[in-house]
């Protein structure tokens, strides 16, 4: 063994650098491997690409969250088709779709789709198809067949009911038209003036 090893075999012994007699350095391809990239080492590339897809999976219920909202003296004539949630304080003539809930404030002259429904004030012509619930305050009236899982309402319906679930009349809701309904809950004071199937399986 040489001076030149014997130096680097003390300095790997004593303080981990060099290399050690008994071991082979490493080939130069291999030292060119280690080299950074655009900057960065591998290892800091690789925790560059997890932050990232951190960030984008925090941001991705913010995306999903997003809804759609049409402020008080906005008048739109045509539909509205959204992914996410809907709340409407203008007034829509014209149908809506949505993946989302649906919030109306106003009158609407159309067909509301959507995963659930809260009508809070106004009148709506057209009929109404949701999986989820639909939620009618006492000042709103709707001209029009429904289609729900559930139904609350303290408001006017003139139209026709199917409910899959559970329909509940409070003390102010009127209704004219017929119900289908799995199961009825009304309050004394409720009105309805049509025919009533309860527990219908088809």
């Amino acid at each position: 063994m040489g001076k030149k090893d014997n130096f680097n075999k003390a300095m790997f012994d004593m303080f981990g650098v060099g290399t050690d007699a008994g071991t082979e350095p490493a080939p130069e391809y291999e030292k060119v491997e280690e080299k950074t990239r655009g900057g960065l080492t591998d290892n800091a590339v690789a925790k560059e690409t997890v932050v990232t897809t951190a960030a984008n999976a925090e941001a991705a219920p913010a995306v999903a969250a997003e809804r759609t909202y049409i402020g008080r003296g906005t008048v739109i004539e045509g539909n509205i088709k959204a992914e996410g949630d809907v709340e409407l304080l203008g007034e829509l003539k014209g149908d809506i779709e949505s993946d989302g809930k649906v919030t109306l404030h106003t009158s609407v002259t159309g067909n509301v789709r959507a995963k659930s429904l809260t009508f809070v004030g106004g009148e709506l012509t057209g009929d109404i198809f949701t999986g989820g619930s639909f939620v009618l305050g006492r000042d709103s009236v709707v001209n029009g067949n429904i289609q729900a899982n559930d139904v609350t309402c303290a408001g006017s319906i003139n139209g026709n009911i199917d409910i899959k679930d559970t329909l509940m009349l409070e003390e102010t809701a009127v209704i004219n038209g017929d119900i289908k309904t799995g199961f009825l809950s009304m309050s004394r004071g409720a009105v309805v003036r049509g025919k009533v199937e309860m527990n219908v399986k088809d």
